[in-house]
């Protein structure tokens, strides 16, 4: 399954090409920048300049490994 489908729950979801949820992540403050999710990274750039950021699991649908997680700001 990729893309967007319907579930049982008459839902709209996102999934990527492993069919895992899409994450998004919404400008909260105004001010343009999103909290950088990404463990690896979020203590030197601790935000990310848009309103909007979307990131999955990747090939291995773990999210908390970020090495191939498919990621919006990149």
């Amino acid at each position: 399954m990729n893309g967007l489908y319907v579930d049982e729950r008459n839902e709209p979801v996102l999934v990527d090409p492993w069919g895992t949820p899409y994450r998004f992540n919404f400008d909260q403050s105004g001010k343009g920048t999103v909290p950088n999710p990404d463990p690896r990274e979020n203590k030197k750039h601790p935000f990310i300049e848009t309103d909007v950021i979307m990131y999955s699991a990747g090939p291995d649908r773990n999210p908390d490994t970020w090495e191939d997680n498919i990621l919006s700001w990149k």
